[in-house]
């Protein structure tokens, strides 16, 4: 799993038992580049329900 100081690793609990799994970054430049042929997902319902989202790129 090759963890090192500042990976960031999530906790699954299934069925009584933990697993520990590496989170992988996001590229956020990718998603913002394709964000913009997600047309389907703008409408003002949306644009409504997930304006907050926006709030948590760092």
């Amino acid at each position: 799993m090759s963890i090192s100081q500042g990976d960031v690793v999530v906790f699954e609990i299934e069925e009584g038992r933990v697993f520990i799994k590496k989170l992988q970054p996001l590229d956020l430049d990718y998603l913002s580049a394709i964000s913009e042929t997600l047309s389907e997902w703008a409408s003002p319902e949306d644009e409504e329900t997930y304006c907050d989202l926006q709030s948590l790129r760092a």
